[in-house]
Order: C-alpha cells, then sequence, then structure tokens
C-alpha cells in the first residue's frame, strides 16, 4: 500500500468480480472462505480507504466484490 504503482488491487478485484456469481473462485469455495474475502475486502475499505479511492473505479470494484461474495454465502 505504500506503493500505490505497485498494488495488486487492481488485478485481484478482477479476479474476485469476474462472471459476478458465477465466479468460478465463488463455487470453489466454502461459505468460511466467502466470508474472509468479504470481510478482507471490508478492512481494505477500512484501513486504506484513501489508497483504494486512489485508484481508478477501485472503490466501486471492491463493493462490488463484497456484494457477490456476500450473495453467495
Amino acid at each position: 500500500m505504500d506503493n500505490p504503482q505497485e498494488m495488486y488491487i487492481d488485478q485481484m478485484l478482477f479476479t474476485l468480480n469476474r462472471d459476478g456469481a458465477g465466479n468460478e473462485l465463488i463455487t470453489a469455495c466454502n461459505t468460511e472462505q466467502r466470508i474472509f474475502i468479504a470481510d478482507f475486502l471490508d478492512y481494505l475499505t477500512g484501513h486504506y480507504d484513501s489508497e483504494v479511492e486512489s485508484r481508478i473505479f477501485c472503490s466501486t470494484q471492491v463493493l462490488k466484490a463484497r456484494e457477490i461474495w456476500l450473495s453467495a454465502i
């Protein structure tokens, strides 16, 4: 997070959001793992909000990913 140009968050969010609720990662994870992902996304926005906001479209993608992963619980 100290080096925004080296952050992996864009790629991570692409992977977490890909295909919405039909994402193959969601179907491969159990409920506990899905909750972990949603909690991690909460942690990112709670502790690194300015870094997340500095990325193009990132904050909306975090919210979208959280919604997708929580809806699969």
